[in-house]
């Protein structure tokens, strides 16, 4: 009779756990409906600063192309765990802010990067050579161990911040960015090698 119940409490408990999966897959649909309002506004092709802080997105929407005159977001505190391709879209961007995130790498995937098997194969090469003009790019309080080599397409960057990250390393690239003023690595807290 105990092994009855505790089968009926895991049934019970399984099922629970799949509302809540379906539930938060509505919300990530309910998401992307909110930048799709957004984008279909009459003014929205002429914004140039978009702040979604706070607001649990999971994942960026293509929305590169229907604001071209993007300089400034604000993805601080979103729930975000991967950065795509969606951003080679946004060309003049100057300002990106994704911090206080679950960033493991800075990394950029592919749109289409849930669907690959292999997930190297996922990672964009180029991932941030689209993004030349950006001038301050904020990435502090995430879970970032690394920074990607592709960061050296920024040459334009003025201010780099990844305090607050579980860094291992810094690589070369970031201390030959002639262009580079301010570098935060404030709180990264297993820092072993700095070039």
């Amino acid at each position: 009779e105990g092994r009855m119940e505790k089968e009926k409490e895991v049934k019970g408990l399984n099922a629970e756990i799949e509302e809540d999966e379906n539930e938060v897959e509505k919300l990530k649909a309910a998401t992307v409906d909110i930048f799709s309002v957004f984008i279909t506004t009459s003014k929205a092709k002429e914004t140039h600063k978009l702040s979604y802080s706070g607001v649990k997105i999971f994942k960026l929407p293509p929305i590169g192309e229907q604001l071209p005159y993007l300089t400034e977001l604000d993805l601080s505190s979103c729930a975000l765990r991967h950065l795509t391709a969606t951003l080679h879209d946004m060309p003049t961007l100057r300002t990106l802010n994704v911090s206080n995130n679950r960033l493991t790498s800075l990394a950029i995937l592919r749109l289409d990067y849930d669907e690959v098997e292999d997930k190297e194969k996922a990672v964009e090469d180029q991932g941030w050579d689209k993004m030349t003009g950006l001038r301050v790019l904020n990435a502090s309080k995430n879970l970032i161990v690394d920074i990607p080599e592709s960061l050296r397409h920024l040459r334009h960057l003025l201010s780099f911040d990844v305090g607050g990250n579980p860094l291992t390393r810094m690589p070369d690239v970031a201390f030959s960015m002639k262009s580079l003023r301010v570098l935060s690595v404030g709180g990264a807290i297993r820092m072993d090698e700095i070039p």
